[in-house]
């Protein structure tokens, strides 16, 4: 059971990098930006105005926020 725990934990760590670079890259293409993703984030190859940067820039911890709520809201549905 304890093993179980450790190995979601990892799975949901790289699905919540993923998602949240996602949100980066998608925003940013949103804005009309090329973009190039790696293991250590998301590029913007597209100089962008400074709102349109805080947008694709924020968009990373507002998914990641959005996930944190749900998976809260999972968890205390399945607690005792």
């Amino acid at each position: 059971m304890a093993l179980q725990f450790y190995v979601d934990m990892i799975l949901v760590g790289f699905v919540t990098y993923a998602v949240h670079d996602g949100a980066h890259w998608f925003a940013g293409l949103l804005m009309g930006a090329e973009m190039t993703a790696s293991l250590n984030g998301v590029r913007y190859l597209t100089a962008l105005s400074p709102g349109q940067r805080a947008f694709a820039d924020i968009a990373g911890p507002a998914v990641t926020m959005v996930q944190a709520l749900i998976a809260y809201r999972m968890i205390k549905r399945q607690a005792p």
